[in-house]
Order: structure tokens, then C-alpha cells, then sequence
């Protein structure tokens, strides 16, 4: 049996997700074929420098423009049909489907299905397409009809599908998919040790995201001058420049700074975390419930996290600061207020579904099985 697990790099989270789901594969069934490949390794080489770098530019420097493009193409669908331009620059990754063969295709990025349902008359008989959204609410770019099957992160996403067209028997709710490690024990002891950090004293995480956010510099020295003896972590991501910027900062007396660049261990990090500020991208914010930490969230990009967050805070599973002057404010509050913690962090529980990935890897199997 062989499943092709297809991603796009564009950001870190999709990526993560078919991680996550190639390791739950692993787990359950190591005798099936598995595989990962993230398609723009497999298109001609403008494309990629176009599809990476264009995504890029839009939310770093033109957020607001990457906004108005979201929201005008849920309500064009057309707007993201798939070029023959496109369809001839994807041909590596069609005769790699060609030469794999795989029994079923497991899409955690929107262009794998739109290539595909643009070449479907290129296959005598395809291999079935499911698709996992890795947000929290459903876009038009995700509705195609070369999908077979849905998963999706909360069940109010089952009646938005069905008003776009898909039969609610074609949505499986199983969470957005983390990696396994996600929701195993780890001994915090040896990652203070390793971090140089107090154990008896708090622990705010700051994420930039794959892609390094450079808003993070602002946001730290916004914190610098917090009460109570507060330890700030920063994950810089794929940033080196930020990462520079970082460790030249004058810390204050009261609060320690520890800056870590990329890091590969962030199910550790999040473990002795209390409180984690971030940009509510898919992926970090599902790493986030899974571990049941406090979220404060900044900064989203217009169009999806401007969507996970809305999500999150109609379900009081997290706070947001709305700019980063208003941000320790936030952070004050949450320290001080031990009932808003307690019912953050139930609600975040309430949200959380850590096991993901094995749910999805299950039923695929399950069925693919009962095919055989």
C-alpha cells in the first residue's frame, strides 16, 4: 500500500502537518509506503521561485494587498483556477505521481488538489485525493473536485463545506494533525538546564514562525520591563538577521532573554512554557492546544490567522493583543489573574485534539483496507 503525503512550503505549517501525518502512518501501519514530498521540490524552477517568493513578499510587505487577494478569491473561485502555465510547470510532479503509482494521495496544501483536478484527463485512472485543512476555517481555495474527503480542525467547518458543495459525508472532524511527539511526556528538567532558565520562575514563549517575523524585535523590548522577575524565550525561526537583532538587545534587570534561532524541539520548548505569544498560524496554534498552554496571539496575517484567531477568542482558548504597546498589558493581566487562567487553559482543552494525526492516518487505512 503506498500514500502519498503532498505539502507546499509556503510557511512552516503545512509542512508540519504531513510530518505529522507520515509519522502517525509510521506508527500504525510501518509495512505501508508512507511518503512525503513537497510538491514545489517538483515543479520547474520559475514557478517555484514564483509561488515561494510571491507568498513571501505578500505577507511580510504587503499584508493588506495578501488580505484584499483572500478575501476576493473566496468569493471568485475562478480567481485561482490553475493555469496551463502552471499545469506544464507541475510536470515533474505528475510523472513522479505517474512513476509512484500510490494508492491515494493525502493533500495538506490547497495547490496539490488544483493541480490536480487541472490534469485530471492526464491519468486513466487517478488515485483518490483527500484533503486536510490546516486552518481553521474553510477557504474556496480548498474546495475542489478532485477531492474525495475533508479533515478539518472544529465542526463548524462541516456546514461551511456543505454550502460550498460538499456533502457533509465527505468531512471527517479530526483536528488540524501535530506531530505525535506533541503528546508525549517530556522531562522539563534537563530543557531548563539546557536553556539556562529558573524553573520557579515564569516562562514566556515568543514565536516568529517559520518564516522569522520581524515584528518579534518590537515585541520583545515591549517586554523588557516586566515585573516579577519574567523570563522571555524567543524562537526566531529560519531569521538570522532577527536573531542578531535579538541578542543585542540591553535586557532589563527584572526579566532574562534567551534567543534561540530554528529549532527542532519545540514540543519541549512549549512543555515548560506558561505563557506562549505568537501569530496564530495553524499549525502553532494546534501545537499549542495540544500541549494546553496560554495563548496570546499578535499579529496575524489578514486572511487565515486573522481567521484561527477569531476562532480562538470566540472560544475564550486564547487572548489577543490587538497592537504590540498594548501587548504587556495583556501579559500583565494574564499573570495576575489566576481565574482567567484557570478558564483559559479548560477552554484550551476543550479545543485541543492532539491526536490528530493518528485519527486521520486510521480511517485512511481503515478504508483503504476494506478496498484491498
Amino acid at each position: 500500500m503506498k500514500i502519498l503525503i503532498a505539502s507546499v512550503r509556503t510557511g512552516s505549517g503545512h509542512v508540519k502537518a504531513a510530518e505529522a501525518l507520515q509519522a502517525a502512518f509510521q506508527k500504525l501501519a510501518p509495512t505501508v509506503e508512507a511518503v512525503h514530498v513537497d510538491v514545489i521540490d517538483w515543479v520547474k524552477p520559475a514557478f517555484r521561485r514564483l509561488y515561494l517568493d510571491g507568498y513571501r513578499i505578500a505577507v511580510n510587505r504587503a499584508p493588506k494587498i495578501w488580505g484584499g487577494l483572500y478575501r476576493f478569491s473566496d468569493r471568485k473561485p475562478s480567481a485561482m483556477n490553475v493555469s496551463r502555465a502552471q499545469k506544464r510547470a507541475a510536470g515533474p510532479f505528475f510523472q513522479h505521481l505517474k512513476q509512484f503509482r500510490p494508492d491515494l494521495i493525502l493533500a495538506t496544501h490547497f495547490l496539490v488538489p488544483q493541480l490536480l483536478a487541472a490534469s485530471a484527463g492526464d491519468f486513466p485512472s487517478p488515485p483518490p485525493v483527500e484533503s486536510v485543512i490546516t486552518d481553521y476555517e474553510v477557504h474556496q481555495f480548498w474546495v475542489s473536485g478532485a477531492v474525495s474527503r475533508y479533515y478539518v480542525a472544529h465542526e463548524g467547518m462541516v456546514p461551511d463545506l456543505r454550502r460550498r458543495g460538499v456533502p457533509a459525508s465527505h468531512v471527517m472532524v479530526t483536528g488540524i494533525p501535530v506531530h505525535p511527539r506533541f503528546s508525549e511526556s517530556v522531562l522539563p528538567s534537563s530543557i531548563f538546564r539546557n536553556l539556562d532558565i529558573d524553573p520557579l520562575k515564569p516562562v514566556i514563549l515568543m514565536l516568529a514562525g517559520g518564516l522569522g517575523l520581524n515584528k518579534l524585535e518590537e515585541a520583545v523590548e515591549n517586554l523588557l520591563s516586566l515585573p516579577g522577575n519574567a523570563q522571555i524565550v524567543t524562537v526566531a525561526g529560519r531569521n538570522d538577521a532577527l536573531k542578531k537583532r535579538l541578542d543585542a538587545l540591553r535586557t532589563s534587570s527584572t526579566v532574562k532573554l534567551v534567543n534561540l534561532g530554528y529549532v527542532d524541539n519545540m514540543h519541549e520548548i512549549l512543555g515548560i512554557s506558561d505563557i506562549v505569544i505568537t501569530k496564530p498560524g495553524g499549525l502553532t496554534v494546534s501545537e499549542c492546544l495540544a500541549k494546553k498552554k496560554l495563548m496570546i496571539l499578535i499579529s496575524p496575517i489578514p486572511g487565515q490567522e486573522e481567521k484561527n484567531a477569531e476562532f480562538l477568542i470566540a472560544r475564550e482558548a486564547a487572548l489577543r493583543a490587538e497592537s504590540l504597546e498594548e501587548l504587556p498589558r495583556v501579559v500583565e493581566r494574564l499573570m495576575a489573574d489566576r481565574s482567567l487562567r484557570n478558564r483559559i487553559t479548560m477552554n484550551v482543552g476543550a479545543c485541543a485534539r492532539p491526536h490528530a494525526a493518528f485519527t486521520i492516518a486510521q480511517a485512511i487505512l481503515g478504508r483503504l483496507s476494506m478496498a484491498a
